[in-house]
């Protein structure tokens, strides 16, 4: 009897086009999760910014600021959760369309968009790249700029 393992399942060609997209509705499903947090999350760091703005205390300005850099830090790499979902399952539909699978015309169009089977990255494209930027600024200002 041979051992059960997704691996096996992947190579005798079981996953089908509906399984993949329901596999990544599964992962943005998780990264909205935290995403709500992480919002959640910035907003208090917008609030604390503007308190330690409106403060001479340097380290509560310092510590705020150490709170704001790694709120910016984690919605970046949820961003980057999210092109990472995007082009793992691209490239999961252009290797069952290699098999001899013919796909929907949405998994065409998203292959066509995303980098199919890229590997995670911390890098932002340009419009994700300015909002970061952006929140960056105005927590970073609202500290350490005088009124």
């Amino acid at each position: 009897m041979r051992k059960f393992s997704f691996l096996n399942l992947w190579r005798n060609n079981m996953y089908t086009e509906i399984e993949l997209w329901d596999l990544m509705w599964s992962g943005m499903l998780a990264t909205s999760g935290f995403f709500l947090a992480w919002a959640f999350l910035l907003w208090v760091s917008l609030r604390a910014a503007n308190i330690a703005g409106d403060s001479d205390n340097m380290i509560s300005k310092v510590a705020v600021t150490a709170f704001c850099l790694v709120v910016v830090w984690q919605i970046n790499m949820l961003v980057g959760q999210v092109e990472w979902i995007v082009n793992g399952i691209s490239g999961a539909l252009v290797a069952l369309q290699s098999q001899g699978t013919e796909i929907s015309s949405g998994a065409l169009e998203m292959i066509a968009v995303a980098n199919p089977g890229a590997a995670y990255n911390y890098m932002p494209d340009v419009v994700n790249g300015i909002f970061i930027l952006a929140i960056l600024v105005m927590q970073i200002t609202t500290i350490w700029m005088k009124k």
